[in-house]
């Protein structure tokens, strides 16, 4: 029997760290279970707070998986 390597997360937090090495929380506004893989995520999420005066190098999620 083959493991799926999708496996299922929710996303409970969300840190920017930003080209100047602060740490900026976001929130996380809806709580879902999500199959995309995580670095897809981290992508969409630093194109989305690209227009920020101090831009984001990297994203921190932390997440439960189920």
């Amino acid at each position: 029997m083959k493991m799926n390597k999708k496996r299922p997360y929710v996303i409970q937090s969300i840190t920017l760290l930003t080209y100047n090495g602060s740490k900026i929380p976001a929130s996380v506004v809806e709580e879902r279970i999500i199959d995309i893989p995580i670095r897809i995520i981290k992508e969409k999420v630093l194109d989305a707070f690209s227009s920020m005066k101090d831009n984001p190098v990297d994203v921190i999620l932390k997440v439960k998986y189920v």
